[in-house]
């Protein structure tokens, strides 16, 4: 029997990052990050396992759930994301830790929205269940 797939991989594109250039300057670009897209099971199983050490006040850190998800990161160009000696960056929890707090959390609800899309005539909060019963 077959290994069950617990995940499929899923694309974003045009992401805003914003990172220091050469001169020490805030600057801002598009960039595309492919991601995992867990199973709910995987996610479930994940967190089960998951040490205390790697939680803060009981939760999961963004920083942690992105290490696991995000497989790159590229330029407009398609080239690896870098670091300061020019090399492509490790994605791993001190990657995402690096990053501002604001920043990763964008790109944690961004990843979200992709995977759980709400439909335009569904109201925040609400299920899409309740948006068709909503507009029968």
């Amino acid at each position: 029997m077959g290994k069950k797939r617990v995940f499929t991989t899923r694309t974003l594109k045009d992401v805003p990052l914003t990172f220091e250039d050469e001169s020490g300057e805030r600057v801002t670009e598009n960039f595309t990050v492919v991601y995992r897209s867990y199973s709910t099971k995987a996610v479930e199983q994940f967190e089960q396992e998951l040490p205390e050490s790697q939680r803060k006040d009981g939760t999961i850190p963004f920083s942690v759930m992105l290490a696991k998800q995000v497989i790159s990161i590229t330029d407009k160009d398609n080239q690896p994301l870098t670091g300061d000696d020019g090399e492509p960056v490790n994605l791993a929890n001190g990657f995402f830790e690096g990053m501002q707090l604001e920043e990763v959390k964008a790109l944690h609800e961004r990843i979200q929205a992709d995977i759980f899309p709400q439909t335009a005539s569904q109201k925040p909060g609400q299920s899409t269940s309740e948006a068709a019963a909503s507009e029968a």
